[in-house]
């Protein structure tokens, strides 16, 4: 009877595949290093292409993929960021927003929205500083690319200064609202606008006032989502001025980009602006 041969690897046998196996590992690593610069460097060229800095009254333009948005530093995976810096190249001063204390600062967080880095507020502590007194007594158009990350209330912009049109603040409330007003004075509600949190969804919000048609709100959209044309009244002070917080209440989510403008914008400026976003951060506009 014939015995049955046995065979089993060498060590160089055994060596041979260990290799083979880590050249494969190396190289899928290798693409998706690759695919993620190339979606970085694409995004950095839409937004130095884009159609923002060509239209006049851009005050304020933050945003997270380019090098000089955040120090090199903190513009890594997981790291806080103290600054975050005005890239208006209009401007000669710059607004830019800032976090001294380290417990309070967001975090620059690779891939979070349409696999580009954006930042990270915790929903509890984290929030920048910024200089409110721009946006007072004039008109004004802002541009909000976020995800947040829970149902509870979730404010975008805020501050605590209050007082009648001495607060500007935007952002989520009950779950299924948003809500863009200046404290006190008759608020510019979508109700029941958004479903219910349930994962992070990308979304661009416009809010809008005007002395002639008033608050407009626009979500995912190049039509208002909600409007109150009678309330025209601009803010009289904007002291404390805050992005992720309004008072006691934190963001909880993830911001890519905020672009201000201290004038209603025409609707083919708001077309542009909102169709460069889209393209960017993967927001399908209706």
């Amino acid at each position: 009877m014939l015995k049955k041969s046995v065979t089993a690897f060498s060590l160089i046998e055994l060596s041979i595949v260990i290799l083979i196996i880590g050249i494969l590992v190396a190289g899928v690593t290798q693409s998706s290093r690759l695919v993620k610069s190339m979606k970085l460097m694409t995004a950095r060229n839409l937004t130095l292409s884009s159609p923002v800095s060509s239209i006049k009254n851009l005050t304020m333009w933050y945003e997270a993929t380019l090098e000089k948005s955040i120090d090199e530093a903190e513009r890594q995976d997981g790291i806080e960021v103290s600054k975050w810096y005005d890239i208006t190249p209009t401007s000669v001063t710059k607004n830019d927003a800032t976090q001294v204390t380290l417990a309070n600062r967001p975090k620059y967080t690779d891939g979070m929205i349409n696999g580009l880095p954006a930042l990270k507020f915790d929903g509890s502590t984290d929030y920048f500083d910024f200089n409110g007194s721009l946006l007072v007594g004039t008109e004004y158009t802002i541009f909000i690319v976020e995800q947040r990350r829970s149902n509870a209330d979730s404010w975008m912009f805020g501050g605590s200064s209050y007082g009648l049109d001495m607060c500007l603040h935007i952002g989520y409330y009950g779950g299924v609202n948003l809500r863009h007003a200046q404290f006190a004075d008759t608020p510019n509600d979508c109700l029941n606008c958004v479903a219910a949190y349930s994962t992070p969804t990308p979304r661009l919000h416009i809010v809008r006032l005007s002395s002639v048609d008033g608050r407009r709100y626009y979500l995912n959209s190049s039509t208002p989502s909600f409007q109150t044309p009678a309330v025209k009244q601009f803010l009289v002070s904007y002291n404390n001025a805050f992005i992720g917080r309004f008072g006691g209440g934190y963001f909880n989510g993830d911001i890519g980009e905020i672009i201000i403008f201290t004038s209603a914008l025409k609707a083919e400026e708001l077309s542009s602006i909102q169709n460069y976003l889209a393209k960017k951060w993967g927001i399908k506009i209706s």
